[in-house]
């Protein structure tokens, strides 16, 4: 029925959009309604868009049943539209099935720029900060610690335990408390969220583009879905700040996002309504943090494994600075360049959110000449980014030692989102994936087991900033 529904929707859309006026001078991009949905419907849309752009330049523009939707596929493009056009550019798109039906309309990543989402920023800079990063690497040092001894126990499940050690570092720096085991709820619920929401993250969805089929029967499965993942949602929200909080009371938790948050609230400010912004901003950082950190070691793992002489540079260039007696820290970071290029071309190579996160032009604006109508979906092909350089397929961590290729783009520089909506634990998780990688490396050397199966790297869609 859906299908059916859909279907009858896509004719009589396509019947409106070919009968109405005169379109506006919008950026080329290729026509034909079906060809469009036949494309978006592949697999790894960000390869049909970088075709796009082969075909039409850099800026596509595509109207998918009345939604406008703009394809910046290089770096100069993006970040015309995303760091100097202003707030316009600023806003998110309106997810109809994460947002209201999923009931992540009031995550940072799903918010639109305004006023709640500039207060939420700042409260993260709190914790967040160059003045307190010295506290939180203390911390993961302390997790890497154990991350070693773990892997020493249970070498065969590498990505299991880099998830909690990731996990355990962000809840202890957002919520101030630790979580023991990888089967430990918080991490379990965290992940089912992740694989419910991430493939509805990028626009597309049926729902999404005719949102008048979310009043179809409840027994659909998308609605079956949605209120699933919305009881993970609400659950996931509510019970680790309430820990949280019972421990302030008790003098137990560490200092953290949520302690530093609710100390700066001031009298004026309702405590509901401030208790809301908290707990929500708390949430977003953990699930942005570990979805993402997870992605990238899950590709450094696949490199090691395919690319042995690269991981021997590695470790011979730890070995002569860090020697064997500790695990590096933060401070060995700029002596170590080669070990810091392998994290960036990591990175690169497989770069975690190949379309970034969406944006929305909240009002008709004018962009590189062209009309960018109102609401109209701004996606960055990070993947198309990561491809401009030499020999775009080979791993070569050499290639962030001396920049000589003109093309070659840092990807710290767009991984963590642009702008006014920068990721604020960008270089938290840079910290992170340093103490991780260096740790890994200076004590095991990453191969395949006897008769496994090489496993790709995750690629995801999922919620970053």
């Amino acid at each position: 029925m859906e299908l059916i529904i859909f279907c009858l929707f896509i004719v009589f859309v396509v019947f409106l959009y070919h009968s109405s006026g005169k379109r506006p001078n919008t950026p080329p991009g290729p026509r034909g309604i079906f060809g469009i949905v036949l494309d978006l419907s592949r697999k790894q849309p960000w390869k049909t868009f970088a075709r796009w752009a082969e075909e039409h330049g850099e800026t596509v523009y595509i109207d998918v049943l009345g939604n406008s939707v703009l394809i910046l596929n290089s770096h100069e493009s993006i970040l015309a539209a995303l760091e100097k056009q202003g707030t316009n550019f600023a806003h998110r798109p309106t997810l109809t099935i994460v947002g209201e039906l999923m009931g992540l309309d009031q995550s940072l990543p799903l918010t639109n720029y305004n006023d709640r989402l500039r207060k939420q920023r700042k409260m993260t800079h709190l914790t967040f900060n160059a003045s307190s990063n010295p506290k939180h690497n203390e911390l993961k040092q302390l997790i890497v610690e154990e991350l070693i001894r773990t892997l020493n126990r249970k070498p065969d499940a590498p990505m299991s335990a880099f998830r909690l050690a990731i996990g355990r570092m962000i809840v202890g720096t957002t919520y101030g408390f630790d979580i023991k085991a990888e089967n430990d709820r918080y991490i379990e619920d965290a992940e089912k969220i992740m694989e419910m929401i991430g493939p509805m993250l990028f626009p597309g969805h049926p729902v999404d583009l005719l949102p008048a089929l979310k009043y179809l029967p409840r027994w659909l499965p998308f609605h079956v879905n949605a209120a699933a993942a919305k009881s993970l949602v609400v659950d996931m929200v509510e019970r680790p700040f309430e820990h949280a909080k019972a421990l302030m009371k008790q003098g137990l938790v560490r200092s953290a996002f949520v302690q530093n948050a609710m100390e700066a609230k001031t009298d004026d400010e309702n405590l509901d309504y401030y208790e809301h912004m908290v707990k929500w901003a708390a949430v977003s950082l953990y699930e942005a943090g570990s979805d993402s950190t997870s992605a990238v070691l899950s590709a450094f793992l696949v490199a090691m494994t395919t690319f042995p002489d690269k991981q021997a540079k590695a470790q011979k260039e730890i070995d002569s600075v860090v020697g064997l007696g500790r695990l590096p820290i933060i401070s060995d970071r700029e002596h170590l360049p080669y070990v810091n290029s392998l994290v960036k071309e990591c990175m690169r190579w497989h770069v975690p959110l190949p379309l970034g996160f969406p944006r929305r032009s909240d009002a008709h604006d004018i962009f590189q000449g062209f009309d960018v109508p109102a609401e109209t979906v701004i996606l960055p092909n990070l993947w198309q980014l990561s491809r401009e350089c030499q020999n775009p397929e080979a791993f070569e961590p050499e290639r962030f030692l001396s920049f000589t290729d003109p093309k070659l783009v840092d990807p710290t520089t767009y991984a963590f989102g642009f702008g006014r909506r920068l990721c604020p634990g960008k270089q938290f998780a840079l910290d992170s994936l340093f103490l991780v990688v260096s740790s890994v490396l200076s004590n095991f050397t990453i191969h395949l087991a006897k008769d496994s199966v090489p496993f790709v790297p995750l690629a995801t869609t999922g919620l970053i900033r």
